[in-house]
């Protein structure tokens, strides 16, 4: 870029100009044209310039002038009128130029909305370059203001990871993408940390240099050095917080890779079904002890309810009308049944049996329970005793049992399952409330019969009356053999263990599995004409992002000590270094390899040293020889005299460090 006169693009100073470090700070605002120098519009081939406006004339403006001129010489009229006529021309292109220079084109038509725009444009302006809004402006180009904003950033990211890692395991998730999504971002951001940590780290090193430069001096290696290269115990603070910020998403990797997706059944419509009502007394036929023995023999407890810490709490609602896939549930008000049983300890029989007998004793009833005591005939050669570890093959056993069952009013979510022909079975039930209490799958054998037994409340059938009558007709002194070619009779299946023998320990679960099965039996006998609308259920693509492990522990507590690692750093080094706009001066050269060479230039003999031999080291080993020589950043004394100094980075005794130029400069 060439330019007449120094005045044409630097504005004067009252102290020294500051040619390559302070011209954004001094002369950012200054208004420049394009063009040709008004003291140069005689010459025969003036000079095209970039200058200060009011002081060049803009090409446009030039052009337009030019092309007076050749109209003024093809007119044939004598040398003094056509010099006369070039000159006036001449001066008023001057002129106007000088006066026009920030007008719009005078269009009358659109001058009122050009007037308001260009009164805007002056208040905008005006704004934009006062004082206030300068110092704000140049404090967001500074290295100061990048500083901070990484720090925010690694602030707001660390939060996100923390709340991430807090709120989303145990959530439900609308969809399987969303939960990608999540599972994506969650690695993602743990990179971005590490980025913006290694950065923020090199800048505050940068900033511990320009300070020492700007002031004291500094060590000439450390313009050169990272702050992983360098010495120290701040050094060594930083490097452990760059191998914090390593950590951090080494650690959110593996927590990412332990994440799993558990499909939910989320609310899908509300439907026609049958809801459970029982205007008729339900059916006890002969065989029904068979029946559901044969029922028993593949089904799961779930099938009748959620298993209790003493008993089984079931129940049922409705029947769908609607499949809305494979798989899904329906939730309705229907009748729950809460059962509790408790065994004691198995007698010898005194007479000796091919079956399984079951007999009733000392029951009483109301309008909710039913209960009494059921004694168990076990035959020889079929149970294992919880004390003896071996089959008893000559002698039965009687073992009693406590136990008790309510019917009440329910709100029960039932699932249900579909094959490929169209058949629909009733699979499991995933959730019962009764009153305020609910229990759900997931709580299977964690809870009690007492936690339910007050919130109960009369459904209003007499089931309690029809429970007894079943158990009465069907249980009472019957034999049933085994089944299925089993070992056993499969009515108390769930007294038996994997070994296929009866176990005295689990009796109680047997006779719990024998009492949920009649009362579900009586359930079922609904009014199939009856007809309501009931919640459906359906695997729509949403679940639970569920983890396991410490990892989520550990990437909350590496990203708590990293921001307060790096918060109380930079505390640190604002309190030890003075912190000013002279080392934002310096940074500029520091991270600019090729500003740090040209600042170093003026000096570099003085610095390095002079000598073939010692010039090799620029080559080789230079930071070993030359390394711990004392720098500072500043205008070099041997300019000073000159109407523009040059700024540089040299030895202490040769250089005026740039903080206290600044103040001279205040």
């Amino acid at each position: 870029m060439h330019h007449h006169s120094d005045d044409i693009f630097f504005e004067p100073m009252n102290s020294v100009n500051i040619m390559n470090a302070d011209i954004m700070h001094n002369n950012g605002k200054t208004d420049l044209v394009f063009g040709v120098p008004f003291n140069q519009l005689e010459n025969s081939t003036p000079m095209i310039v970039i200058g200060r406006k009011g002081t060049v004339m803009n090409l446009k403006r030039f052009n337009a002038r030019q092309r007076a001129i050749m109209d003024a010489l093809v007119n044939k009229g004598d040398k003094k009128h056509i010099s006369q006529s070039l000159q006036s021309q001449s001066n008023e292109i001057v002129s106007q130029s000088q006066k026009q220079e920030e007008e719009e084109d005078p269009d009358a038509s659109e001058a009122g909305a050009k007037k308001i725009i260009k009164q805007l444009l002056q208040i905008w302006n005006q704004m934009f370059n006062s004082p206030q809004v300068r110092k704000i402006r140049l404090f967001m180009l500074s290295h100061q203001f990048a500083i901070f904003t990484k720090l925010v950033i690694i602030f707001f990211l660390t939060s996100t990871i923390i709340a991430m890692t807090f709120i989303y395991p145990g959530q439900l998730i609308k969809s399987e993408k969303l939960y990608n999504f999540i599972h994506i971002s969650f690695i993602l951001l743990g990179q971005i940390v590490f980025f913006f940590v290694i950065s923020l780290l090199q800048s505050l090193h940068a900033l511990v240099v320009s300070s020492k430069a700007s002031h004291k001096g500094a060590k000439l290696k450390e313009f050169f050095s990272t702050f992983l290269s360098s010495q120290g115990p701040a050094y060594s603070i930083r490097r452990f917080l760059a191998v914090l910020g390593f950590a951090l998403p080494v650690t959110m990797s593996i927590t990412a890779y332990n994440f799993k997706w558990m499909p939910l059944e989320t609310l899908y419509n509300t439907s026609g079904c049958i809801p459970a009502t029982y205007p008729k007394k339900p059916i006890i036929l002969p065989d029904t002890g068979n029946f559901l023995q044969g029922e028993m023999d593949f089904a799961t407890i779930n099938s009748y309810g959620i298993p209790l810490q003493d008993g089984i709490i079931g129940g049922w609602s409705a029947w769908p009308l609607e499949v809305p896939s494979t798989t899904f549930s329906i939730s309705s008000k229907g009748v729950g049944y809460l059962v509790r049983v408790h065994c004691f300890n198995p007698t010898a029989a005194t007479v000796t049996q091919r079956g399984v007998v079951l007999r009733l004793s000392n029951y009483t009833i109301d309008d909710l329970t039913v209960s009494g005591y059921l004694t168990v005939y076990t035959p020889p050669n079929s149970m294992i005793l919880d004390n003896g570890l071996k089959v008893d093959g000559t002698n039965g056993y009687n073992q009693k049992c406590k136990y008790e069952i309510i019917f009440t009013n329910a709100i029960i979510r039932f699932q249900f399952v579909s094959d490929e022909w169209g058949m629909l079975l009733g699979n499991q039930l995933l959730t019962m409330t009764i009153g305020s209490k609910q229990a759900t799958k997931e709580d299977s054998g964690q809870l009690y019969y007492s936690q339910f037994e007050k919130q109960t409340t009369d459904c209003g059938t007499p089931f309690p009356k029809y429970f007894l009558e079943l158990m009465q007709q069907v249980f009472d002194g019957q034999m049933y053999l085994s089944s299925q070619g089993s070992v056993v009779c499969n009515l108390l299946g769930w007294s038996t263990r994997p070994d296929g023998y009866y176990h005295n320990a689990d009796m109680d679960q047997g006779i719990a599995g024998i009492l949920a099965a009649s009362a579900r039996y009586l359930l079922v006998q609904y009014d199939g004409a009856a007809r309501g609308a009931c919640e459906y259920y359906s695997y729509n693509g949403a679940g639970i992002m569920d983890t396991t492990g410490s990892w989520p522990y550990l990437v909350i507590v590496e990203s708590i000590i990293l921001m307060l690692g790096l918060g109380l750093h930079i505390w640190w080094i604002h309190l030890i270094y003075k912190i000013d706009n002279a080392c934002d001066q310096v940074m500029h050269s520091i991270r600019s390899p090729v500003r740090c060479a040209h600042d170093m230039m003026h000096q570099a003999n003085l610095v390095f040293g002079q000598g073939g031999s010692k010039l090799e080291t620029l080559n080789g080993d230079l930071e070993k020889v030359h390394g711990e020589t004392m720098v500072v950043y500043g205008a070099l004394q041997h300019s000073l005299g000159s109407a523009l100094a040059h700024f540089g980075i040299g030895l202490k005794k040769r250089v005026i460090p740039i903080h206290k130029l600044m103040k001279k400069k205040k």
